[in-house]
C-alpha cells in the first residue's frame, strides 16, 4: 500500500490497480479493457496541430476519412475544425465509426486548419490516422 496523499490510497496488483478515494468511497478496479467508469462512458477528445499542407494558399478540403478499428456496433464521434488558430470551432458533425467508410464530405476552404474529434461511448475507440482530400489553390 502506497499513500499518495491523505485522500488517496493505491493498492497495486500484477494485472491492474484498485483505488480508494476518500474514506467513504467505493473501490474501483482499473482495467486496460474498461470502457466505462463506474457505469459512465469515458469521454475523449483529440485536437490536432494546425496544418497548412505545405502552402499558405487557400485550399479546399473535399473529404475527411477517420481510419481506425471498426467497433462492434454503432459508435459515433463528433468532428469539428477551426480555421482561426483555435479561437472558434464549427458545429460538430457526427461520424459513425461503424460505417464502411466513416467520412465527411465538403469541408470548405481554409489556409490553416486544426481538427477536433470527440466522443462518449462504451465501446473501445482506436484512430489510426485521418485521411483528407485537399485541393490546393493558387492564392
Amino acid at each position: 500500500i502506497t499513500t499518495m496523499n491523505t485522500a488517496s490510497v493505491f493498492i497495486f496488483f500484477v494485472f491492474g490497480s484498485y483505488r480508494l478515494i476518500g474514506s467513504g468511497s467505493n473501490i474501483f478496479y482499473f482495467d486496460s479493457a474498461a470502457t466505462q467508469d463506474n457505469g459512465s462512458n469515458f469521454t475523449f477528445s483529440i485536437t490536432t496541430d494546425l496544418e497548412d499542407f505545405d502552402t499558405i494558399n487557400r485550399k479546399t478540403m473535399s473529404r475527411l476519412v477517420l481510419v481506425g478499428e471498426k467497433p462492434a456496433s454503432t459508435a459515433s464521434v463528433s468532428v469539428s475544425w477551426t480555421d482561426d488558430d483555435y479561437q472558434n470551432f464549427n458545429t460538430p458533425i457526427s461520424v459513425d465509426m461503424f460505417q464502411d467508410l466513416p467520412s465527411i464530405q465538403r469541408l470548405g476552404q481554409f489556409r490553416r486548419r486544426a481538427l477536433k474529434i470527440t466522443g462518449t461511448h462504451a465501446l473501445p475507440f482506436s484512430l489510426k490516422r485521418i485521411e483528407v482530400d485537399i485541393n490546393k489553390g493558387n492564392a
